[in-house]
């Protein structure tokens, strides 16, 4: 997909009344009852070769898992009852979970009208802080005080604190989870790589509206970069 096209379809997925938060691409062609999953098999992680994670020193990331956005996934929402499991898995064996949303204050005073992957929201009353479309999905939601990070740009680390707060419990190994693949799962698995962290991409708790894309980027692309596994095999590695 061009450069071109792909600051206007991010846009577009910001709204609740569309299909994805920040996907990063076109929903027009795919069809919504579409499988959100990828018909991919994770080449980054050989099933041969056992997975060590240290839960003292690993978070997962939930990410933008908000009702708006997992809403739009109808009833191809698997990824939802994966992440749970990942989640519970997670807390059990120690893992840090951390969650980051997208939100925007009343007026946008966050967003720029010179981005244009955000620029038109500004006015549309879209994605605003507090609203029910920007509230975690139960099935998801943080337990006790684990943290939620807005973010107002795709990436999760983009004018946030979350490298701080990772820092700041000895993180090193990241576990990505989310919608969209395209949008804020590579986002944040590029930033991440680039600051030296360990990054998991856990590939049956991802969703993007676009097959197509969602296997490229789970068999070709983020493998340079990443771990890229089921949540049965990072269970199995977390001892559950």
């Amino acid at each position: 997909m061009s450069s071109r096209r792909t600051p206007q379809l991010l846009l577009l997925a910001l709204s609740s009344a569309l299909v994805l938060t920040a996907c990063g691409h076109d929903n027009s062609s795919a069809p919504a009852t579409s499988s959100p999953h990828p018909a991919a098999t994770p080449t980054s992680a050989p099933a041969d070769q056992p997975l060590e994670i240290d839960p003292a020193h690993t978070a997962l990331l939930v990410m933008d898992m908000e009702q708006g956005i997992v809403s739009q996934l109808g009833s191809n929402d698997s990824a939802v009852t994966d992440i749970a499991d990942a989640e519970q898995a997670s807390r059990k064996a120690g893992v840090a979970v951390d969650f980051v949303t997208t939100a925007f204050a009343p007026g946008y005073p966050e967003v720029s009208a010179g981005n244009q992957a955000f620029g038109t929201i500004i006015g549309s009353g879209k994605m605003l802080e507090g609203s029910p479309e920007t509230r975690i999905d139960s099935r998801v939601a943080p337990v006790g005080d684990e943290p939620v990070i807005t973010k107002h740009r795709v990436g999760a680390f983009t004018s946030t604190g979350l490298d701080q707060i990772l820092r700041a419990k000895q993180i090193d190994t990241l576990v990505l989870t989310g919608v969209a693949t395209s949008g804020v799962i590579l986002s944040t698995l590029r930033v991440a790589a680039d600051l030296d962290y360990r990054v998991i991409v856990l590939s049956d708790c991802v969703a993007d509206p676009d097959p197509e894309v969602n296997t490229v980027l789970l068999n070709k692309v983020f493998p340079t970069q990443a771990e890229v596994i089921d949540s049965a095999r990072y269970r199995t590695a977390l001892g559950s």
